[in-house]
Order: C-alpha cells, then structure tokens, then sequence
C-alpha cells in the first residue's frame, strides 16, 4: 500500500504518517 500512497499523494500522506 505504501506504493499507492506514494503515487497517489506524494509525500504528503508520507509526512504526515511520520509526524
């Protein structure tokens, strides 16, 4: 799924998943 989030997104949802 962190493909998708990754492609979907960006590093937005990357972001804030790791704050």
């Amino acid at each position: 799924h962190l493909s998708t989030l990754t492609g979907y997104h960006g590093r937005t949802i990357f972001s804030a998943h790791w704050s």
